[in-house]
C-alpha cells in the first residue's frame, strides 16, 4: 500500500466535484473544523483502480497563502489517514468521492486542528459507509 497521494487520488472533475455541494445527491459527517461531503458513485466514473477521490476546499481565506498552507495540510493528514476509508471502499467495490472543507476561520491554528479533526472525521465516515454496506447487504426481512 502506497503512502503517498496520486493524481488519480484527487477529485479534479467538475461533473464529480459539483455534486458534492447538492444537497440532495451528497451527505455529510462533520468534527470540530472539518466537514467531509460524500458521495457514493459508480467505481466506473473513476479514474481505473481508483475508488476513492478526494478534493481539498479549504474555503475563503485572506490571501493565497494561507489558502495553500491550509490546502497543504489537508493534504497531508488525509494522505496519512486515508488507508480506512480506502480499504473500505476497495472490500465493498464502491467508489467514493469525497470533499474535505476546513471551516474555522482561525488560521493560527490550521495545522493543529487539521491534525485533530480530519482524522475524527474520516473515521466517522468509515463508520457510516461501513452501516451503509451492511444496510445494503442484509436481506429484506418482508421478502
Amino acid at each position: 500500500r502506497s503512502n503517498g497521494l496520486a493524481r488519480a487520488d484527487r477529485l479534479k472533475h467538475r461533473r464529480l466535484i459539483r455534486p458534492l455541494f447538492d444537497r440532495k445527491q451528497a451527505l455529510s459527517v462533520a468534527a470540530g473544523s472539518i466537514r467531509l461531503l460524500y458521495r457514493i458513485v459508480d467505481v466506473d466514473l473513476l479514474p481505473p483502480g481508483t475508488h476513492v477521490q478526494a478534493a481539498f476546499l479549504p474555503g475563503k481565506r485572506s490571501n493565497a497563502v494561507r489558502r495553500n498552507r491550509v490546502r497543504r495540510a489537508l493534504r497531508e493528514v488525509y494522505r496519512v489517514h486515508r488507508h480506512g476509508l480506502v480499504d473500505l471502499a476497495v472490500r465493498s467495490g464502491l467508489g467514493v468521492t469525497v470533499g474535505i472543507l476546513f471551516r474555522s476561520t482561525d488560521d493560527s491554528e490550521t495545522s493543529a486542528a487539521v491534525a485533530r479533526d480530519l482524522p475524527r472525521s474520516l473515521d466517522r465516515l468509515c463508520e457510516r459507509l461501513a452501516d451503509t454496506v451492511d444496510a445494503s447487504n442484509t436481506p429484506d426481512e418482508a421478502a
